[in-house]
């Protein structure tokens, strides 16, 4: 029941409410019926912020294949969310007790700043800044809360190919464009960039995936 509670107060606040009618406590709403199916086939992993925004995302990616109908779209929805979340992917240790995956991630990401970019690295150090805490919000969304939907698709689409490592080369591109003004931030601005700031910039100067013009 707890949950639930859960997922009716975050339904309604993913992706600006796109998911907000019919209302998730009438148990008709796509999203809410979605990830509460998910949490009963996999209680170990339950329900937790951010996962929301991933469901969302897939919704809406099956909505825009005409061929399926709704039926069809909510019940491949459910497969692909599984398969991301558990079956072909351990996505859902980002929510499980401890948030194991967090730490592993950040840990390669730090370990990938120290051997490729020591200034970034050292001005990490200098300044205390904690990127677990930092890089949880885009992480647990794959970036869906922090840039627009349509490159939100192109981040799933590019995680459903080639899994972690996707996720991994999108932080070491934007922190090689960034790594000049990075290292030049104080405490503050360091911990605004790198926790919102770097994704919606880079979006709107066309640099946030590996393949955009530098």
């Amino acid at each position: 029941m707890e949950i639930e509670k859960l997922i009716v107060k975050d339904v309604p606040r993913t992706f600006g409410g796109t998911f907000e009618r019919p209302s998730p406590s009438t148990s008709k709403n796509r999203l809410f019926n979605l990830l509460k199916v998910y949490s009963l086939l996999h209680p170990e992993v339950g329900y937790t912020q951010g996962m929301s925004f991933i469901a969302g995302l897939v919704l809406m990616l099956f909505d825009q294949k005409e061929e399926a109908s709704p039926g069809e779209s909510d019940y491949l929805s459910l497969m692909i969310f599984k398969s991301l979340m558990t079956e072909c992917s351990d996505w859902y240790r980002f929510y499980s007790d401890n948030t194991p995956k967090l730490f592993l991630f950040t840990k390669d990401i730090r370990d990938h700043l120290r051997l490729n970019h020591p200034l970034i690295h050292k001005a990490l150090l200098d300044h205390n800044v904690i990127l677990e805490s930092l890089l949880a919000s885009p992480l647990f969304t794959i970036f869906s809360n922090l840039i627009p939907v349509e490159q939100s698709y192109q981040v799933l689409e590019r995680y459903i190919l080639d899994g972690d490592e996707a996720i991994h080369r999108i932080f070491h591109h934007l922190f090689r464009v960034y790594e000049s003004e990075i290292v030049r931030m104080d405490c503050w601005d360091m911990q605004m960039f790198l926790g919102r700031k770097m994704y919606e910039r880079a979006i709107d100067s066309c640099k946030f995936f590996p393949n955009d013009s530098l």
